[in-house]
């Protein structure tokens, strides 16, 4: 029988409330430390996932297995509900060229593609949208409601698991890293299992400096357009376009590797006005923007693992531009490997990595 623990996880992002979720649904006592920032990435990310991504339009790595746990995630009848905030609709990707077209007939026909994705021959709204050739349309895809979803894993947590949530900073010298012990209220106590779900936080976590993540920042934009594209599907171009309903539409998103902050700048939104008018010949009008820097990997892979010498702290992040479909499985996956049920973590998503580069 599984021994019953005590576990602390400081994070409420995506990364965290997964951990959390399957962490309770093991039947562990589960705390999140989290205090509140509208800045974060999951609460400012557009909430794309999307299997079929890069310039050459490739399978995303272990995609299968991504859609399946978020699908195991919401067949548990604890989180049935929150299908409310998944919104699962095909993405249009207009070819750029023929061949780009030549690739992807041949790419169609390999095992694994065509359940993901179809040849769209006739062009698609061709009085606004230039796709003179069709495009591919990728099946498996959608948005989330990211921060809602959030929000809502957290109150079931809460509701049905007896869950404590704090909205509150965590000081890092308030936890004796070898016990579990934080000595610091409202947490005053022993934990069994600290798990840091920071996001870029962790770059200030003294347990965790040779840990390497690249930040990525991201602006996006929501406009307000005619009743023309059709609202039942992405459009993918340059950037992004998302329908979210009554002709409202996300666009985004940059990907900013030199920066000076998390703030909108009008260079970035500049970007995006033009890849809008790009990808739609259409008016439009800019409701709102808003940014956020992503925890990116130099493999662009997760990072999942225990501390090498405090095995009581434990980390799940780098989630990056993919946290949608990131988040439930390396849960579950993390989860699995601490409490002995997966025998070893994936080394491409193993801390190890980085231990092995520091040797």
């Amino acid at each position: 029988m599984l021994e019953k623990k005590n576990i602390l996880i400081v994070g409420g992002g995506l990364a965290g409330c997964f951990i959390a979720a399957e962490t309770a649904l093991r039947g562990h006592q589960v705390t999140i430390i989290d205090q509140y920032s509208p800045k974060s990435a999951s609460r400012v990310a557009a909430g794309l996932f999307n299997v079929v991504t890069g310039r050459e339009a490739s399978k995303t790595w272990m995609a299968d297995e991504m859609l399946a746990a978020i699908h195991a995630f919401l067949a548990q009848p604890a989180f049935s509900g929150l299908g409310v905030h998944f919104h699962f609709m095909p993405i249009f990707r207009p070819f750029p060229d023929g061949g780009n077209y030549n690739d992807w007939m041949a790419k169609l026909q390999e095992p694994g593609y065509e359940t993901l994705a179809k040849h769209v021959g006739a062009p698609q709204s061709p009085q606004v949208v230039a796709n003179p050739i069709g495009g591919l349309r990728i099946m498996t895809c959608g948005w989330t409601e990211v921060e809602p979803l959030c929000n809502a894993i957290k109150a079931t947590l809460a509701a049905h698991f007896g869950m404590q949530y704090y909205d509150l900073p965590f000081h890092y010298d308030q936890l004796d890293p070898v016990t579990g012990v934080v000595d610091s209220l409202p947490l005053q106590g022993s934990f069994d299992e600290v798990i840091f779900a920071e996001g870029m936080g962790i770059l200030k976590n003294p347990w965790f400096p040779f840990v390497q993540i690249k930040p990525l920042k991201g602006q996006i934009m929501d406009i307000l357009m005619p009743p023309i594209l059709n609202e039942e599907e992405i459009l993918l171009k340059k950037t992004f376009l998302i329908p979210k309903g009554n002709h409202f539409y996300t666009a985004g998103s940059t990907y900013e590797v030199h920066f000076d902050d998390d703030e909108t700048t009008p260079e970035g939104i500049e970007i995006l006005e033009n890849s809008v008018r790009e990808q739609v010949a259409l008016p439009f009008e800019r409701i709102a923007t808003r940014a956020s820097i992503r925890p990116t990997t130099p493999n662009r892979r997760p990072i999942l693992g225990r501390h090498p010498d405090f095995p009581k702290l434990a980390v799940i992040n780098g989630m990056g531009t993919k946290g949608v479909l990131h988040a439930p499985l390396m849960a579950k996956m993390l989860r699995d490997w601490l409490d002995g049920d997966l025998a070893a973590l994936p080394k491409d998503v193993n801390l190890e990595r980085f231990l092995k580069k520091k040797s």
